[in-house]
């Protein structure tokens, strides 16, 4: 079996949009300064100030949202929420997992973590609590993209060549199995199998990662393969020899008008 050091796969957050249309602004700066410092990934409730925030997901993997409230109860609230997915209702357990949030007594906040199953444009808001408490508009929203298809393929099954994906890259690095990682070098996403066929879905970083080919048996024999990158259902090629270890492709990832990532694949 394949021994891989200081592999993982890196979970990356951005926040992209913060925008704040205030009816009363001193009363969601009051909430602010009172109990936390940011509001990343929160949702107030009954508060004059209305706020939303987008957040670009580059994994689908668990966010922790917290519901905060202004002033904090005296028995425990139980918040429940209203999901939308591109406009219209989301299906839970189809489109997202998300648990009602209880914030405790004496408390300001109160958190749970939702999970996104499939892409798209969602936005969260709280839609009713056990005390009564008022619910005004805040939302949180969250743009979470199609994960990009990586795929290696090569005709002779003597051959065995794995794909990585790269925070990184270092020209001094030659042999992925033999040496530690250099430094700001990291493996995103990889597969290390034993057919004519690697591949992996995963959603690029915003900003440059690469595309590193191991030519595992070192036969260094100048094998012609494919790599097929497949974005939202559309194939590009790329025409790679593997004569040696190589970084094959760059990657640049920039955030769209629209919230959503945008690739440029250049080979290397």
């Amino acid at each position: 079996m394949k021994n891989i050091k200081n592999i993982y796969k890196l979970l990356l957050m951005l926040p992209i949009v913060f925008m704040v249309s205030c009816d009363n602004s001193d009363d969601i700066d009051e909430v602010l300064t009172k109990t936390t410092t940011s509001s990343t990934n929160t949702i107030f409730i009954e508060t004059d100030a209305t706020h939303e925030q987008g957040i670009l997901l580059s994994s689908l993997a668990p966010v922790t949202l917290t519901v905060g409230i202004n002033n904090a109860p005296s028995t425990d609230v139980t918040a429940g929420f209203s999901v939308t997915r591109d406009g219209a209702t989301a299906v839970e357990g189809v489109d997202y997992t998300l648990a009602d949030v209880t914030i405790a007594a004496g408390e300001n906040f109160g958190s749970s973590d939702i999970t996104f199953l499939t892409n798209g444009t969602f936005e969260i808001t709280v839609s009713s609590t056990s005390s009564g408490a008022q619910i005004v508009a805040n939302k949180a929203i969250y743009l979470v993209p199609s994960e990009v298809t990586f795929t290696l393929t090569w005709g002779d099954a003597f051959y065995d060549y794995d794909l990585f994906l790269m925070s990184g890259m270092d020209a001094s690095f030659v042999d992925i199995y033999a040496n530690p990682l250099p430094a700001g070098v990291d493996v995103l996403a990889f597969s290390n199998g034993f057919t004519t066929t690697e591949t992996f879905d995963v959603i690029p970083p915003i900003g440059d990662s690469f595309i590193y080919i191991e030519d595992y048996w070192n036969d260094n024999a100048s094998i012609p393969c494919v790599l097929t990158i497949t974005v939202d259902g559309v194939d590009q090629t790329f025409d790679i020899t593997m004569d040696m270890d190589k970084f094959g492709l760059s990657i640049e990832t920039t955030v769209g008008s629209d919230g959503f990532p945008e690739y440029s694949f250049s080979a290397l």
